[in-house]
């Protein structure tokens, strides 16, 4: 009985969450009025020239409220950021890992040479040889 009495709530929620969710047949949208000035216009420049800053400023976010307090605040943490010093010094071994990689895919030139020197002994007798056989 409870079985039933379950799967008939949950049949009811159901087809009540989607009736909720039902429009009329005869809806049609809402008319927005948007004004010229955003309609179909694509942001020809880039934000940070927007903001007025520029190049490798906008890295530099804190420099915008100019205190000089907080500055030598950034540049300490900055430079005292173990973290942040390991990441660069991992990301320089991965550069050179890199550069060692791509240096395979070079073409590859040899050059081999070898000589060799020595002195070589050259017997002579002086004896005269006799042939026995009659040669």
């Amino acid at each position: 009985m409870k079985r039933v009495a379950r799967y008939l709530l949950f049949l009811g929620l159901t087809t009540g969450l989607l009736h909720a969710c039902k429009v009329g047949r005869n809806y049609t949208g809402m008319d927005v009025r948007t004004p010229e000035q955003f309609r179909d216009t694509l942001l020809q420049e880039d934000t940070t020239a927007l903001a007025g800053i520029a190049g490798n400023d906008s890295l530099d976010w804190w420099r915008l409220f100019q205190d000089p307090i907080l500055d030598s605040l950034v540049h300490e943490a900055l430079r005292n950021n173990r973290d942040l010093n390991a990441a660069v010094l991992r990301m320089d071994q991965a550069a050179a890992a890199l550069a060692i990689s791509k240096a395979d895919l070079a073409p590859k030139i040899g050059v081999q040479g070898d000589y060799t020197w020595g002195n070589y002994p050259i017997f002579f007798d002086d004896e005269p040889r006799t042939n026995v056989f009659g040669g």
